[in-house]
């Protein structure tokens, strides 16, 4: 019987969230410094009054205040993973947080610098004429770039398994339930592992089955030297390998081909946990 594991774990350790809202911050701060530049080339020597310590306040504020939108976005990340599943989904998911997340934020730099008096025209005229207008783009660029960065840093840098997972914690063979009843799947039964939303499709000599599980917890509970990911979107069981091969059916790239008959593309980031079993060409 498998073991049964239920794991809420964070794709995002602490360190990598602290790491790139460090990362935000600086970005987002050297935007201001630009745009304050840019102000002063425009403006210093037109306008009298024209203050570049207010200058900087304010692009400061407005700017690099986003940086503390980093870890709610690093959250959203977690919770929509842009590069699993139905991407299309997530991406509008994404994409309407973003405007949402971006319209939030410039409300309320607009309310704080009324406030502060760094702007004496009224707030919602001032919102609606200059931040709907000359500044949400930015805003919406910022998002994009922390979520675009974390989903590929992931694919770069595939998580490992954490020291305190021991082998007596590692799955042993699957539990399938299935119209109303459930059998174990030994593992050499797999041929592959393939993600489809909340659940994983076991591809195996008697079929296709279903189980509950994330692709997270398979990675860290699953024995590595029997299955290794190839992609963000499957696992293959590495004693059903039979080649590996530099380009298939006119593809370039590098794929597997499998003891089923099956050949799966092998993912860039994956590609060092194999070994150059039977390269050939095709």
């Amino acid at each position: 019987m498998a073991k049964s594991i239920e794991l809420k774990s964070r794709n995002l350790s602490l360190s990598r969230q602290v790491k790139f809202t460090s990362l935000a911050g600086l970005a987002t701060t050297l935007i201001a410094l630009i745009v304050l530049a840019q102000n002063y080339y425009k403006h210093a020597a037109v306008v009298e009054d024209y203050s570049v310590k207010l200058s900087l306040i304010y692009n400061l504020i407005v700017y690099g205040t986003y940086a503390l939108a980093t870890p709610v976005i690093l959250r959203l990340t977690d919770k929509i993973k842009l590069r699993e599943g139905k991407w299309y989904w997530q991406f509008s998911a994404h994409l309407g947080l973003s405007i949402v997340l971006a319209l939030i934020h410039m409300l309320f730099c607009n309310l704080f610098l009324f406030a502060i008096d760094l702007s004496s025209t009224p707030i919602f005229p001032r919102f609606i004429a200059k931040y709907l207008t000359n500044v949400i783009h930015i805003h919406l660029l910022i998002y994009w770039a922390i979520v675009l960065l974390v989903s590929f840093y992931r694919d770069l840098y595939p998580s490992q398994k954490p020291p305190g997972v021991t082998a007596k914690n590692l799955l042993s063979s699957f539990t399938v339930k299935e119209n109303g009843r459930a059998f174990s799947v030994e593992f050499d039964q797999v041929y592959w592992i393939e993600a489809q939303d909340h659940y994983q499709k076991l591809h195996t000599s008697s079929g296709a089955h279903l189980i509950k599980n994330s692709m997270k917890n398979l990675e860290t509970h699953l024995p590595s030297d029997t299955f290794k990911r190839a992609h963000r979107s499957y696992f293959i069981n590495t004693g059903h390998i039979i080649a590996r091969l530099n380009k298939y059916d006119g593809q370039k790239g590098e794929f597997l081909e499998l003891s089923c008959g099956i050949t799966l593309k092998l993912g860039k980031a994956y590609r060092n946990q194999f070994t150059n079993r039977g390269i050939v060409n095709e």
